[in-house]
């Protein structure tokens, strides 16, 4: 992936979906402080950078169908969060319904 996708700092969505081989994320990429919407579905992704929690208007965030199987913390504490998707992953059911408990007001898509 090209760090130059950082310099599109007025990007408010981006899709990595399907790039399979896509198993980490430039850091350049928290540049992208106007993003509101992540869709990382089917990547090679196994751990979610914490990076992706600084961005301060991201409201969507999709993982679904990553071999992730932790989901961090911090994620329950991105402010602006509003949907989140992680079905089709192995992450434990507990981490989800403890995100849930946490963020009742963020739809949660799981398995």
């Amino acid at each position: 992936m090209s760090p130059a996708l950082a310099r599109l700092t007025q990007l408010t969505q981006l899709d990595l979906s399907w790039n399979k081989g896509l198993d980490a994320l430039p850091p350049e990429l928290e540049q992208l402080q106007n993003l509101e919407s992540l869709t990382l579905d089917r990547t090679g992704l196994r751990v979610v950078p914490e990076w992706i929690g600084r961005l301060p208007r991201l409201s969507a965030l999709s993982l679904k169908a990553t071999p992730i199987t932790t989901l961090p913390a911090w994620v329950s504490r991105i402010p602006n969060l509003k949907s989140l998707d992680v079905s089709l992953t192995c992450l434990p059911s507990e981490e989800v319904d403890a995100f849930k408990h946490t963020r009742p007001e963020c739809q949660v898509r799981f398995p």
